[in-house]
């Protein structure tokens, strides 16, 4: 039977959070299958913490087009590795279609022969290789005559990505820009849909075991009669345990033949990391009572998490991507530790800290930080050399 540490500790290490992945961003990316990827820059830090590379070296793979963005499920932005995206879509595309019609015609004013007029321009507009921003790309629908209402360019910008026209492809000084489907993303294998359920159980628990059916069902928000089927067609490749609370879980059967890497004494995960939003119950790793903590007000934006032993112990703040555009890099970075307990409470040495601050520090191609939100200051150096 399962404790709930022990759910906390493999679902760390399934995460990929445990040891640097080999192989760079795209590893990192098709291992997880997908990773939610709202703020961009949140994300790529994301990607670095699990592969031991930059912030430059993960906006180089989504530059050479090695992952991508788009609305694979839950009209939800997240990155994917492009031989991945058509069968994603494919399995979520009509569901989610659909229920955004209502919406559509009766808030937005918006039909489909509009969308359909719309969609014409844009492959003109980006046809040839061109990649353009969003407000680059609707000023010449604009001109191209279509009167654009409130809210239509983000709406039409999901629809056109959700039925395979558009994806974001690479970054113009950190910004992402949309390329045409078509040009950007090299032709990938189909699957029928007994397949594509099979691989997303497979991919899901690899990725992120012990997990429940529930867990599976509200990550790709697919009924959970169709999850299911999935996770039964995976056969002796995945395991199933009972839990502490009485709930069946799903592993990995290589995730129960060994202990694993040993878990840093502590980590400091991007916003929106699948550590939080992977799970439909988080409680393992995240205790209920200081969820309110990293989602305020239940609002849907979750903050950067401190992690120690696989469960959250606090929420922190390191600078945004502008400023470290405009800081010079001699400079050290600051980063504000916000522990939910009193400091000397938490299971962590001023080592751990060191370490977890230099990782930051090498990400964003800094010498240094200083952290701060503890009893004093402490200074790491990215030359630490982490064990």
């Amino acid at each position: 039977m399962l404790t709930a540490q022990e759910i906390a500790r493999l679902r760390f290490r399934s995460l990929g959070l445990a040891s640097n992945a080999q192989g760079g961003s795209a590893n990192v990316v098709r291992h997880l299958l997908a990773m939610q990827a709202q703020d961009l820059f949140q994300v790529c830090w994301a990607v670095g913490q699990r592969c031991g590379q930059t912030l430059a070296q993960v906006e180089a793979a989504l530059d050479e087009g090695q992952v991508v963005r788009s609305w694979p499920m839950r009209s939800t932005l997240h990155l994917v590795c492009p031989e991945d995206l058509g069968w994603l879509l494919a399995l979520t595309t009509d569901r989610l279609i659909g229920a955004a019609a209502a919406r559509r015609r009766q808030r937005l004013g918006l039909d489909l022969p509009t969308i359909e007029r719309v969609r014409g321009i844009v492959e003109v507009a980006l046809s040839g290789g061109n990649a353009l921003t969003r407000s680059e790309l609707f000023a010449q629908v604009s001109e191209a005559g279509v009167e654009l209402g409130p809210n239509w360019s983000y709406h039409l910008t999901w629809y056109l990505a959700q039925t395979g026209t558009l994806v974001w492809g690479p970054t113009r000084a950190g910004e992402p820009l949309l390329v045409l489907s078509s040009e950007w993303l090299e032709p990938a294998e189909e699957l029928d849909r007994d397949e594509a359920l099979r691989q997303l159980a497979l991919r899901f628990v690899g990725s992120r075991g012990p997990v429940t059916d529930l867990d599976l069902a509200r990550w790709i928000g697919l009924p959970l009669g169709q999850v299911r089927l999935g996770l039964q067609a995976a056969g002796t490749a995945l395991e199933q345990v009972e839990g502490h609370d009485g709930r069946t879980y799903w592993l990995a059967r290589q995730a129960m033949d060994s202990p694993g890497p040993a878990i840093p004494g502590l980590a400091l995960l991007a916003a929106f990391d699948e550590h939080i939003l992977g799970y439909a119950d988080r409680s393992a790793q995240l205790p209920v009572e200081y969820a309110p903590k990293v989602c305020p007000g239940n609002s849907g934006v979750f903050r950067p998490t401190m992690v120690a032993n696989g469960v959250t112990i606090g929420t922190w703040r390191g600078p945004a991507r502008s400023v470290v555009a405009r800081v010079p890099a001699t400079q050290p970075l600051s980063v504000n530790l916000a522990p939910f307990g009193p400091a000397l409470a938490l299971p962590i040495t001023t080592q751990a800290v060191r370490q977890a601050a230099a990782s930051h520090a090498r990400f964003l191609g800094r010498g240094g930080a200083v952290v701060t939100g503890l009893d004093s200051p402490i200074e790491a150096s990215a030359d630490l050399v982490v064990a």
